[in-house]
């Protein structure tokens, strides 16, 4: 690590060995680095809330940006936003991006309540985008947030 004195001997998983450059110390100390802070890694859910096709556009075009950078990446369609989903399924809303999040495993899933209210069960089913709603029929982003996710809407 520079300006520290110290050199990074090992890096498995979420355990990292340091030891001092110095001759002076002999003794290796062991120090647990979370690994995402190590190389700069953050995760972030894009939460998708409207039926509007341009926000979903730039949502997902953040959010594979993002995914491309090395970032952890989740995108969640969530109130009106599954709407699209019919569109998308029938070739009416053209969204390569989509198409690309979806083969990039960004779009985690579909509120399962708000999808059915629409009557877009169907068209998710057909996409394989995946329904959740462990938080009476929604999302529980709450979820998120334990596992260090920074949630990101527009």
């Amino acid at each position: 690590v520079k300006g520290v004195g110290l050199r990074i001997q090992s890096c498995r998983s979420s355990r990292v060995q340091i030891s001092p450059s110095a001759p002076l110390f002999s003794v290796t100390l062991i120090i647990c680095f979370c690994h995402r802070i190590l190389v700069n890694i953050m995760k972030y859910l894009f939460l998708a809330t409207d039926e509007n096709k341009m926000q979903l556009f730039h949502l997902l075009l953040n959010a594979i940006n993002y995914h491309k950078h090395g970032h952890e990446v989740a995108a969640v369609l969530e109130c009106a936003s599954p709407k699209l989903l019919i569109g998308i399924a029938d070739g009416s809303i053209k969204l390569p991006v989509f198409d690309k999040a979806m083969e990039l495993g960004i779009i985690g899933h579909a509120c399962k309540a708000c999808t059915a209210t629409f009557s877009a069960t169907e068209a998710a089913q057909k996409l394989g985008v995946q329904l959740k709603g462990e938080l009476s029929g929604h999302s529980d982003l709450l979820r998120f947030s334990q596992d260090g996710f920074t949630i990101l809407t527009f």
